[in-house]
C-alpha cells in the first residue's frame, strides 16, 4: 500500500458516513480507518510537518533550531507547489537545556528526551492514523525514536503490515548507555527501535513499534564506535546487506546500493520510513551540521537516492534531521535538505509535480 492512498481518509473524515461510524465502538472504527487507508487514488496528498527544536541529545548546540532553517528554506511552499496539501503542526514543546540536569553522564538529559520523543510519538501516530505523510524536522537524531515509533504503532493499530526502515546517516546510531562513548542519546536511536535498552528513547518505543532487524538498512555509514560495532553484529546487521559504507558506494554506486537496501527494507514493495540525517552528505555539500565526517555522498549521489526512493511509491514517513544552522554558510545546508525531501516526494528533472492520480 503506498502513501498515495493513505490520503484518501481526510476526505472520508468529513463526509457523513465517517461522522456516523465515529460514533461506534472502537473495533468496528478501526476497520473504517483501515478503508480509508486503502481508499481510491487521486484524492489530493497531505503532509503533516511537525518539528522539534531539541539538541539535548547531541553533543553540540545549535540543532534545536533545525526546523526554523528549514520552514525558513520554504519547505511549505515547495511541497505545496508538488501539489500536495500541507499541514504545518508547528513544533514540539522542548525546554532549553540550560534549565535541565544531566542526570546520567551515559544517557544524557533522559527524563526531558524522554517527554520530548514521547509527546512526538503520539502526534506522529496521530497525523499517520489521519491520513497524512508525516515529515518530522529535526533537532538531533533523537527524534528518530519518537517519530518512527508513532508511525510503526499507528499502522498496527490499522491492522497494517510493519514497516522497514532507511537510515541515511554518517553513523549508525546503534549505541546504548552501556557502550557510548560520549554519552549522547542522538546516537541511539535505532538501537532503541531495534529493541535494545536505551534509558530516555526506550519507553517511547514499547514492544509495539519496534522494528524487524533484518528490514534495517544503513546508507552512508563512514563512522562507528568499536563497542557500536558490537551491538550491529549482535543485532545481525552486516555489510553490504543492511550497512552499506562509504566504500560499498564508491564502489558499487548509489543506484546499486539503492537496489539492495530497498530488497531488505522493503521486500515484494513492502512499506517503509525514510530517516535522513543530513550529516550523510559530504561537509562540502552539507557544512551546517553538528558531526560533519569527511568523505560523504555527494549532491548528485543524494538526490539520485531520493528519487529511487520516490519511484518506489511505499514511503510512509521521512525525517530530516541534524541541520545546524550556526555551523551552515547562508542556510545551504537546510537549502539542500528541502530539495532532497521535495526529491523525495516526487520532483525529478524533467517534472516538478507527481502525477496525483498515478
Amino acid at each position: 500500500m503506498s502513501f498515495m492512498s493513505l490520503v484518501s481518509s481526510q476526505v472520508l473524515r468529513q463526509s457523513p458516513t465517517f461522522v456516523a461510524l465515529s460514533c461506534l465502538p472502537h473495533s468496528r472504527r478501526s476497520l473504517h480507518a483501515i478503508a480509508a487507508h486503502q481508499g481510491a487514488l487521486g484524492v489530493a496528498k497531505k503532509v503533516g510537518v511537525i518539528g522539534v527544536p531539541i539538541d539535548m541529545g547531541a553533543g553540540r548546540r545549535g540543532v534545536d533550531m533545525g526546523p526554523s532553517a528549514v520552514r525558513l528554506a520554504k519547505i511549505n511552499t515547495r511541497i505545496s507547489e508538488l501539489g500536495y496539501d500541507v499541514i504545518d503542526h508547528g513544533n514540539i514543546s522542548v525546554t532549553q537545556k540550560e534549565e535541565r540536569d544531566i542526570h546520567d553522564e551515559n544517557a544524557r538529559y533522559w527524563p526531558y528526551i524522554e517527554q520530548v520523543v514521547t509527546d512526538l510519538a503520539r502526534q506522529t501516530e496521530a497525523m499517520y492514523t489521519a491520513g497524512q505523510f508525516p515529515l518530522t524536522l529535526g533537532g538531533d537524531h533523537c527524534v528518530g525514536a519518537g517519530s518512527m515509533a508513532g508511525v510503526q504503532r499507528a499502522r498496527k493499530k490499522l491492522g497494517l503490515p510493519p514497516m522497514g526502515l532507511l537510515w541515511f546517516d554518517a553513523h549508525t546510531d546503534m549505541n546504548t548507555p552501556e557502550t557510548t562513548p560520549s554519552g549522547n542519546l542522538h546516537g541511539m536511536p535505532v538501537a532503541a527501535l531495534l529493541g535494545m535498552q536505551v534509558k530516555g528513547l526506550s519507553s517511547c518505543v514499547g514492544q509495539d513499534a519496534l522494528f524487524d532487524p533484518k528490514r534495517v538498512a544503513f546508507i552512508g555509514i563512514r563512522d562507528v564506535d568499536a563497542n557500536e560495532s558490537r551491538n550491529l553484529a549482535d543485532m545481525g546487521l552486516t555489510p553490504g546487506k543492511n550497512i552499506f559504507t562509504m566504500r560499498e558506494i564508491d564502489e558499487l554506486g548509489m543506484a546499486e546500493v539503492m537496489r539492495r537496501a530497498l530488497y531488505q527494507v522493503a521486500p515484494a514493495r513492502g512499506p517503509f520510513a525514510l530517516s535522513l540525517d543530513i550529516d550523510a552528505l559530504d561537509p562540502e555539500e552539507a557544512p551546517g551540521v553538528g558531526t560533519p565526517v569527511p568523505g560523504g555522498i555527494s549532491y548528485r549521489e543524494a538526490h539520485l537516492a531520493m528519487e529511487i526512493i520516490s519511484d518506489h511509491g511505499n514511503l510512509q514517513a521521512m525525517d530530516l534531521v541534524e541541520v545546524n544552522p550556526i555551523l551552515d554558510k547562508q542556510n545551504q545546508t537546510a537549502r539542500l535538505g528541502v530539495e532532497l525531501i521535495c526529491s523525495v516526494l516526487g520532483k525529478s528533472i524533467l517534472a516538478t509535480q507527481r502525477d496525483l492520480t498515478r
